[in-house]
């Protein structure tokens, strides 16, 4: 979700998995963004931005070095990572199995959409998981 706020970008990007393990992470964020609830699983020579307006929350880090201290380092618990093909419909080795440390423990994100990836509902006041799976650990 963006935003336009006072002639600055705004960015809010909060509940994805972001997977890449094959070579590093070299990103940009626009002034004002918001990064929460995400889950980091990269290579260590990966780098995520760290500017003043740049506030990083909730987050899990897998191999990424973290950009501020907030924020689990270690491994999400996928049912299956890596394991995600080329359609929209290939991503369920994404969902956490359920001793993962990321369940029903991220910050509560106002109009949220109600719903995750796979469907399942998203609370407006009640903790979700960090990532892009709500359900259940599986």
């Amino acid at each position: 979700m963006s935003s336009v706020s006072a002639g600055r970008s705004a960015l809010r990007m909060y509940n994805n998995v972001l997977y890449c393990v094959g070579k590093k992470f070299d990103i940009t964020l626009p002034d004002e963004s918001v990064v929460e609830n995400n889950i980091w699983v990269g290579t260590a020579d990966s780098a995520l931005p760290t500017g003043t307006g740049i506030s990083w929350q909730w987050n899990v880090f897998q191999g990424v070095p973290r950009p501020t201290a907030n924020g689990i380092v270690g491994d999400p618990q996928f049912v299956d990572p890596g394991s995600g093909g080329d359609t929209i419909h290939s991503v369920d080795g994404y969902q956490l199995k359920s001793t993962s440390p990321v369940l029903g423990n991220g910050a509560v994100v106002s109009a949220n959409g109600g719903r995750d990836y796979w469907g399942n509902p998203v609370s407006a006041t009640a903790k979700p998981n960090r990532g892009a799976y709500n359900g259940p650990g599986r």
